[in-house]
């Protein structure tokens, strides 16, 4: 009986641990401007280790076992993701992200943004997808002269 217990214990719960997707709790700052770098950290749920995987430093190609990306390819040609950094024993992500210059936003207000200015993000480890979130690509913000 116990044995039994066991191999059912073994079937349930060990491919629920493999097979868990990476989640994304939020992302600070969640928004950036045409022409510009803005760094960007996702982090995870603080109770779930190793969420993002491993930590280390990942190049963010097509072959790592963890990548940032764009949900929809087309949006491609309006952000790109740098290198990537897993730490935090895997619950927080650090990566720059860079806005094409000719990317133009309808407004400086990010609740005012039309759909194709609101960038749906992902993050892939060893094999699974985590939640889709999402970066808001805005216009610069005017602040005029602060001189005094």
């Amino acid at each position: 009986m116990k044995k039994i217990f066991l191999f059912w214990l073994i079937i349930l719960v060990f491919p629920l641990k493999i097979f868990s997707q990476p989640i994304i709790s939020y992302i600070l700052p969640d928004i950036g401007t045409p022409d510009l770098n803005t760094y960007i950290e996702i982090i995870g749920p603080s109770t779930l280790l190793k969420n993002f995987g491993d930590d280390g430093f990942y190049l963010n190609n097509l072959g790592d076992q963890v990548r940032l990306e764009v949900v929809n390819p087309a949006d491609s040609q309006k952000i790109i993701f740098g290198p990537i950094v897993v730490s935090w024993d895997g619950r927080m992500i650090s990566s720059q992200v860079f806005v094409h210059p000719n990317v133009v936003p309808n407004s400086w207000d990010w609740e005012q943004l039309l759909q194709e200015f609101r960038i749906p993000i992902r993050v892939y480890v060893n094999g699974n997808y985590s939640n889709v979130d999402t970066f808001y690509i805005v216009q610069p913000f005017q602040m005029g002269d602060i001189s005094s």
